[in-house]
């Protein structure tokens, strides 16, 4: 199992009961990097901790330079610059413990959470497609007849109605 320490900015992998650095495969985009996937991901994370979970062959150093290249191109075409992002301060509790606690049962990953409620929107996603016509999902429905209800009877002072 193969888990990202955010405050050491690593990815481990357990094994024999110790957490090894174990970083995964190199992504296909990341060679020539693919820019607009880099945005998507620099916009879209809070951190830095975040950045280098996703980025996480590149160094401080090429984060910054590239963030830097990019932000100056959007500027240059009229839009505002990527934003800044700094690295998370260290919270109470240290990669290794947050980890063992979960495995313990104690505590359960946000990410876990999010992906099997990403896993529900892309499900819900294809079942709206594109070729989903409302106009024929209209015609095709089961039509009801309309039947008044003639039971239903109203009376106000001398006056009285059936509907």
């Amino acid at each position: 199992m193969r888990r990202w320490f955010a405050y050491e900015g690593v990815w481990k992998e357990k094994q024999d009961g110790l957490w090894i650095i174990s970083p995964p495969s190199i992504p296909d985009w990341a060679d020539p990097l693919d820019l607009v996937r880099f945005v998507e991901i620099w916009v879209s994370s809070p951190d830095k901790n975040t950045i280098k979970k996703y980025l996480f062959w590149l160094s401080d150093e090429e984060l910054e330079h590239i963030a830097d290249q990019v932000s100056l191109c959007l500027c240059d075409e009229g839009y505002q610059p990527l934003p800044q992002r700094s690295m998370r301060e260290r919270g109470l509790f240290s990669s290794s413990q947050l980890v063992s606690l979960e495995e313990q049962g104690l505590i359960v990953l946000e990410e876990k959470l999010e992906e099997s409620r990403s896993a529900l929107d892309m499900n819900s996603k294809k079942e709206m497609n594109d070729d989903y016509d409302v106009v024929q999902a209209l015609l095709s429905a089961p039509q009801k007849k309309y039947e008044p209800q003639s039971h239903i009877q109203t009376s106000e002072g001398r006056f009285q109605a059936k509907h």
